[in-house]
């Protein structure tokens, strides 16, 4: 009879062994899964930055460039020196800025206008407007404006 000593794991320690990779597995997937999860939320307030910006940068754009901004039934209209026209439609929940074919949405949470009224024509001329928004949770006001020559603010 061969006295053989076989060393090797017991059940025990398998389990054990076991036991305590599932614990680090657990904690890496809840490590990675954060991580993505926080890329994720990075990407989409970057995205909502960048349409905000966007949106606001052609508007005051369109403010500076128009001859005029028209109050219009469904929010106002920039016109330009050879008449082409910038629409904005306010909506619920949306600012709509439509320049021929191309249509870009911001989400709002209200829009307020500041104007006059012309007493020649009866136009109402949009001097301010006040964009109130949120980004990053929190609430944003956007102030754009348009100067008006002398000569038109003398008619308001």
């Amino acid at each position: 009879m061969s006295n053989y000593s076989i060393k090797a794991f017991t059940i025990l320690e398998m389990l054990v062994n076991l036991a305590i990779m599932s614990i680090i597995l657990g904690l890496i997937y809840f490590a990675y899964s954060t991580f993505v999860d926080q890329i994720r939320l990075y990407r989409e307030s970057m995205e909502q930055q960048d349409k905000l910006s966007g949106m606001y940068l052609r508007m005051k754009t369109d403010f500076y460039e128009a001859v005029k901004i028209i109050k219009t039934p469904e929010g106002f209209s920039a016109i330009g020196y050879d008449e082409s026209s910038i629409g904005y439609t306010v909506q619920p929940q949306q600012l709509i800025r439509t320049q021929g074919m191309i249509k870009d949405t911001i989400a709002i949470e209200k829009v307020v206008l500041f104007s006059e009224t012309d007493k020649n024509t009866g136009e109402i001329y949009i001097h301010k407007a006040e964009i109130r928004t949120t980004m990053f949770e929190e609430s944003l006001s956007l102030w754009v404006a348009k100067q008006y020559k002398a000569t038109t603010r003398m008619n308001f």
